[in-house]
């Protein structure tokens, strides 16, 4: 086994001190690298990539900026239900991921299946299903005041004709294109008022219905229905990041973590990867499989296409805080009502934390989308870490308690996600597209820089989500193949 990478490098710096400080390197000096590929991230795309090479023969170095792997898997292994906090369902058609679970030894399960109920408060007013339909305060459309908020969206998209993607390519050609309009634009149409669409919005797995394409909501459409002759979803028992956690295990070398990446520059021999302070590493490539508000934040140094610099800068990517508390009473054993609620104020959604045979943990998971993530975001606390936070705490029990009496008293927060702007190393959720990119963005925003790969969930075109993922990581390692033996 070769020396550790410090000890090549301290080596290097040592032998060729004197020639480097004349400032007239050799070339085989300038070509000293720590790997034949240095990937940026260790997210799901990022550690496929690494492991994929790493059977291929190649030689990979991973780093991460973050203390952990698994990029936005990551389950609280600490609390009861071992919740996840990014990552939760395993589509059956995700033949990549489930090809690579097998392979690292991580069992699937079907994703168990318990009823939920779930209470509407407007304001501080609880309504059930059939008291919304007929609450004076219902805004929607006469022939849509059944549907709830949280699913009004989706069952209009879903209506018959509504969907103009025949077939799940269809995303990115003419038909959609056509088609390619503002969730907010497809709702006016169908008569949903300014109040009517903003309650519509509370549940959003987008920013707004202003800048949400409906062509995401049609595609994943598409995908739903062509996977559900394969069965129901699957998930990882124990938490979605055991997966990540085995994939990272199984690395040539450990990955460099807390390496905040501050430049990647590619010249005409190599590719270097700088830390922020002021370590690096060289490869012959880097593949950077970073969310693009991640890598809009780097010092980039490659032949980026305007297409791609487009995309790095204004992608939009979900906005999404979540919060797990513990309560100190239980106060839905006192006011009768289900824990799980949707409402027009301060905490949006919140659900109920449960254990793999469905009964509750007496934790609860506050879940904010989109411009609701600011007032809590905002609230002190380290986003890296689950510890609690009194202003958070504060925060989120006033407003429980003004919604359910019976919960008044301390909040403890038991865990914290801020997949938001203010997560400089995730930048958001997941991504999605606004009206008018897919057809200038779609397909394209990912070409390689000539040294210089990209990898993400961002870059799927078949799959969405974690199979993107794992998809992009396909295409990234053909791409890397392809350089190198260009170079060999």
């Amino acid at each position: 086994m070769g020396a550790p990478l410090h000890t090549r490098r301290t080596a290097l710096r040592g032998g060729l001190a004197a020639i480097l400080a004349s400032g007239v390197a050799p070339a085989y000096a300038r070509n000293a690298f720590d790997a034949e590929v240095i990937v940026v991230g260790a997210g799901l795309a990022g550690l496929e990539t690494a492991l994929r090479l790493k059977e291929a023969g190649r030689s990979v170095h991973v780093v991460e900026a973050n203390v952990r792997q698994g990029g936005r898997l990551r389950t609280a292994y600490t609390l009861p239900g071992t919740p996840n906090l990014g990552g939760v369902q395993i589509g059956p058609g995700y033949a990549r991921l489930l090809a690579r679970a097998a392979a690292v030894g991580v069992e699937l399960a079907p994703e168990p299946v318990a009823p939920r109920n779930s209470r509407l408060f407007l304001g501080a007013r609880a309504l059930d299903g059939a008291s919304w339909r007929t609450d004076p305060a219902n805004p929607f459309p006469e022939a849509f005041k059944g549907l709830t908020p949280a699913a009004a969206l989706f069952m209009l998209a879903q209506a018959e004709g509504a969907n103009p993607l025949a077939t799940l390519d269809d995303w990115r050609g003419p038909a959609g294109i056509a088609a390619d309009i503002s969730a907010a634009e497809f709702l006016g149409r169908a008569g949903f008022t300014a109040d009517a669409q903003r309650l519509v919005d509370v549940g959003l797995n987008g920013n707004s219905l202003g800048t949400y394409s409906m062509l995401n909501l049609w595609r994943t459409q598409r995908l739903y229905e062509q996977e559900r002759a394969l069965g129901g979803s699957l998930v990882v028992p124990g938490g979605t990041q055991r997966l990540t956690d085995a994939m990272s295990a199984r690395l040539q070398r450990p990955t460099h973590v807390r390496f905040p990446v501050a430049s990647i520059t590619s010249d005409d021999s190599g590719v270097t990867v700088r830390s922020l302070q002021g370590v690096s590493y060289r490869g012959q490539v880097c593949v950077a499989a970073l969310p693009f508000p991640a890598l809009r934040r780097i010092e980039v140094t490659a032949p980026l296409s305007d297409i791609t610099r487009e995309a790095i800068a204004s992608l939009p990517y979900t906005q999404i805080l979540q919060v797990i508390i513990e309560p100190q009473v239980r106060f839905w054993e006192t006011d009768g009502m289900p824990i799980d609620m949707w409402s027009d104020g301060l905490l949006e959604r919140a659900f109920s934390v449960r254990q793999p045979d469905g009964a509750d943990t007496g934790l609860i998971m506050v879940w904010l989308n989109g411009g609701g993530v600011g007032p809590l975001d905002r609230a002190a606390f380290d986003w890296d870490s689950d510890s609690s936070s009194t202003a958070l705490g504060d925060a989120i029990g006033r407003e429980l308690a003004r919604l359910r009496p019976a919960s008044e008293g301390r909040v403890r927060v038991r865990a914290v996600q801020r997949w938001t702007a203010s997560n400089s190393r995730a930048g958001g959720a997941y991504m999605h597209w606004a009206p008018g990119q897919v057809a200038r963005w779609a397909g394209r925003m990912g070409a390689p820089a000539d040294r210089l790969v990209f990898a993400g969930e961002h870059l799927g075109l078949v799959h969405t989500g974690m199979e993107a993922a794992m998809e992009s990581a396909e295409r990234a390692v053909a791409a890397v193949q392809e350089r190198l033996a260009r170079r060999s």
